[in-house]
Protein backbone atom coordinates (compact mmCIF):
# COMPACT_ATOMS: atom_id res chain seq x y z
CA UNK A 1 0.00 0.00 0.00
CA UNK A 2 2.85 2.37 0.86
CA UNK A 3 4.36 1.87 -2.62
CA UNK A 4 1.08 2.73 -4.35
CA UNK A 5 0.71 5.94 -2.32
CA UNK A 6 4.31 6.97 -3.03
CA UNK A 7 3.93 6.17 -6.73
CA UNK A 8 0.69 8.12 -6.93
CA UNK A 9 2.29 11.04 -5.11
CA UNK A 10 5.22 11.08 -7.56
CA UNK A 11 2.82 11.05 -10.52
CA UNK A 12 0.71 13.87 -9.04
CA UNK A 13 3.82 15.97 -8.30
CA UNK A 14 5.17 15.34 -11.80
CA UNK A 15 1.91 16.33 -13.50
CA UNK A 16 1.59 19.42 -11.28
CA UNK A 17 5.13 20.54 -12.08
CA UNK A 18 4.63 19.78 -15.79
CA UNK A 19 1.47 21.86 -15.99
CA UNK A 20 3.00 24.67 -13.94
CA UNK A 21 6.17 24.89 -16.01
CA UNK A 22 4.30 24.60 -19.32
CA UNK A 23 2.24 27.70 -18.46
CA UNK A 24 5.33 29.91 -18.08
CA UNK A 25 5.97 32.15 -21.09
CA UNK A 26 9.63 31.24 -21.67
CA UNK A 27 9.83 33.22 -24.92
CA UNK A 28 9.02 36.45 -23.07
CA UNK A 29 11.26 35.68 -20.10
CA UNK A 30 14.33 35.02 -22.25
CA UNK A 31 13.42 37.71 -24.84
CA UNK A 32 13.78 35.17 -27.66
CA UNK A 33 11.90 37.26 -30.24
CA UNK A 34 14.10 40.31 -29.68
CA UNK A 35 17.25 38.18 -29.92
CA UNK A 36 15.95 36.46 -33.04
CA UNK A 37 15.22 39.78 -34.75
CA UNK A 38 18.69 41.10 -33.92
CA UNK A 39 20.40 37.94 -35.17
CA UNK A 40 18.29 37.98 -38.33
CA UNK A 41 19.25 41.60 -39.01
CA UNK A 42 22.96 40.90 -38.47
CA UNK A 43 22.87 37.81 -40.70
CA UNK A 44 21.12 39.79 -43.42
CA UNK A 45 23.81 42.47 -43.25
CA UNK A 46 26.58 39.86 -43.41
CA UNK A 47 25.00 38.11 -46.41
CA UNK A 48 24.38 41.40 -48.21
CA UNK A 49 27.98 42.49 -47.64
CA UNK A 50 29.27 39.22 -49.10
CA UNK A 51 26.91 39.35 -52.08
CA UNK A 52 27.55 43.00 -52.89
CA UNK A 53 31.31 42.39 -52.86
CA UNK A 54 31.16 39.34 -55.13
CA UNK A 55 28.24 39.97 -57.48
CA UNK A 56 27.20 42.63 -59.96
CA UNK A 57 24.26 44.59 -58.52
CA UNK A 58 21.76 46.01 -61.04
CA UNK A 59 21.13 49.71 -60.47
CA UNK A 60 19.06 50.30 -63.62
CA UNK A 61 16.07 52.37 -62.50
CA UNK A 62 13.67 50.77 -65.00
CA UNK A 63 14.49 47.23 -63.86
CA UNK A 64 14.34 48.11 -60.19
CA UNK A 65 11.00 49.92 -60.62
CA UNK A 66 9.55 46.94 -62.49
CA UNK A 67 10.68 44.48 -59.82
CA UNK A 68 9.43 46.82 -57.10
CA UNK A 69 5.96 46.94 -58.66
CA UNK A 70 5.84 43.13 -58.72
CA UNK A 71 6.95 42.98 -55.08
CA UNK A 72 4.29 45.56 -54.13
CA UNK A 73 1.55 43.43 -55.75
CA UNK A 74 2.78 40.30 -53.98
CA UNK A 75 2.94 42.11 -50.64
CA UNK A 76 -0.52 43.62 -51.06
CA UNK A 77 -2.08 40.29 -52.04
CA UNK A 78 -0.49 38.51 -49.08
CA UNK A 79 -0.80 41.30 -46.47
CA UNK A 80 2.96 41.57 -46.07
CA UNK A 81 4.47 44.83 -44.86
CA UNK A 82 6.67 46.04 -47.74
CA UNK A 83 8.81 48.02 -45.29
CA UNK A 84 10.32 44.81 -43.87
CA UNK A 85 11.57 43.67 -47.28
CA UNK A 86 14.73 44.68 -49.07
CA UNK A 87 14.82 43.75 -52.75
CA UNK A 88 18.07 43.78 -54.70
CA UNK A 89 18.58 42.70 -58.29
CA UNK A 90 21.78 40.80 -59.04
CA UNK A 91 23.05 40.01 -62.53
CA UNK A 92 23.74 36.31 -62.57
CA UNK A 93 23.03 33.32 -64.81
CA UNK A 94 21.56 31.28 -61.93
CA UNK A 95 17.86 31.52 -61.13
CA UNK A 96 17.43 32.17 -57.41
CA UNK A 97 15.54 34.21 -54.89
CA UNK A 98 16.55 34.66 -51.26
Amino acid sequence: MKTIVQGSLVVVIFITLWLGISNINWVEIFKVEKSTDEVEEKLGDIFWEAISENEKIITNNFINTTIDSIVNKICTSNTIDKAVLKVHVVEKDEINAF
